[in-house]
């Protein structure tokens, strides 16, 4: 039943190991109980930052309101912008998004390291909707998703 493309995983537990669990484990004990949860709450903060940002864009849309630290964010007219070619811009400037569907998306995954890094990402985000909105789409390019998964 997954909606979002096409997919390709290496392994049986899909992009998903144990590592993200040990991981956390081991900052759990680096930071304690309450540092681990003060990073989370910063994480959450910045997501939602991010997400007001979106908001005041006028050719984007959430596609729903963020639950953790996650953000999907879509075009408002699909026929006037490619999601993809924004998200394709962005990763030019060295910002990394995913690309899925349906429907045609970008996610955005907050960590606490883009805290201070809010304004930087919304000024790149706006200049790359101008520039996807300006562009010629040729031969389809920036008008599909990018393959997801790990293979």
């Amino acid at each position: 039943n997954w909606l979002g493309g096409m997919y390709g995983s290496s392994g049986i537990l899909g992009t998903k190991s144990g590592g993200p669990i040990a991981s956390s484990w081991a900052m759990v004990q680096y930071f304690g109980v309450e540092g681990y949860h003060n990073l989370a709450t910063t994480a959450r903060k910045v997501a939602l930052q991010i997400a007001r940002h979106i908001d005041a864009i006028p050719e984007l849309q959430l596609r729903a309101e963020p639950d953790t630290t996650l953000l999907c964010i879509g075009a408002n007219d699909s026929a006037l912008l490619s999601i993809f070619a924004v998200a394709r811009e962005l990763r030019s400037n060295g910002w990394y998004v995913d690309e899925q569907t349906p429907p045609d998306s970008m996610h955005l995954t907050v960590n606490v390291v883009h805290e201070n890094r809010v304004d930087e990402f919304i000024a790149d985000l706006r200049a790359a909707v101008k520039k996807a909105a300006n562009a010629q789409p040729i031969n389809g390019v920036g008008s599909a998703p990018l393959p997801y998964g790990s293979v």
